[in-house]
């Protein structure tokens, strides 16, 4: 499901792509088998900048949503939601410029030592942590308004739950096993876990609904 998502947001998207200034990373299944756009290295360079400014902009109406401590509603989750997407949308779609050259706009793990920083699974992170930490009680999505509909969560809810946990495992998958990231390992060990406790605070998605939810996420983006 993740790869089929990030394939439709590969092509999709406006104005939006990947690149770094490397190849694509070694876990990246995300970006196996997806043809690559030739651009020049100004519209790449402008896709790239336009990414970051909206990461930028993302992590400001986070910090201002804390900070208010007033009550949110469902658009708080529909903009986290294609956030998320914008950011998986950055580290799969792959460009190839002028001069030959093959990249994301977002590597999905960034470099070794503070090269991580640049990388998609770190300014996911980054949202995941906002949103749902440091406990449930004084999250952001504590304070999300909603009402349920024959028991049902609202599909944003359930589709948040599902992308940030499918973050978080990646992110311990990766810090496993690449060894550039040793350094993060003990940390992210301690966070990621209370992170993923904190995001099973809503009932446990029967199989059916699960998958309904899936290919309704999916369909969404054709």
């Amino acid at each position: 499901a993740a790869t089929a998502k990030g394939n439709d947001l590969g092509e999709d998207q406006d104005d939006l792509g990947q690149s770094d200034d490397v190849a694509a990373p070694p876990c990246s299944v995300f970006t196996a088998g997806m043809e690559s756009q030739i651009v020049s290295n100004s519209e790449f360079e402008r896709n790239q900048a336009a990414l970051w400014r909206g990461i930028g902009k993302f992590q400001n109406f986070l910090e201002r949503a804390k900070d208010s401590g007033a009550a949110l509603d469902l658009n708080f989750v529909t903009r986290s939601l294609f956030m998320l997407y914008l950011m998986l949308h950055g580290s799969t779609k792959r460009y190839t410029t002028e001069d030959g050259e093959e990249a994301v706009l977002l590597p999905f793990t960034g470099g070794p030592g503070e090269g991580f920083r640049d990388g998609f699974l770190f300014v996911a992170a980054r949202a995941i942590a906002a949103i749902w930490g440091p406990d449930f009680a004084r999250s952001l999505i504590r304070r999300v308004k909603f009402t349920v509909e024959a028991d049902i969560l609202p599909i944003q809810i359930t589709t948040l739950t599902i992308i940030s946990r499918w973050v978080l495992a990646a992110i311990l998958s990766e810090v496993r096993i690449a060894k550039a990231n040793d350094s993060l390992r003990g940390v992210l060990e301690k966070q990621v876990p209370s992170l993923f406790a904190e995001t099973e605070v809503f009932p446990e998605l029967g199989q059916d609904e699960l998958l309904a939810t899936i290919r309704q996420m999916e369909e969404s983006l054709n």
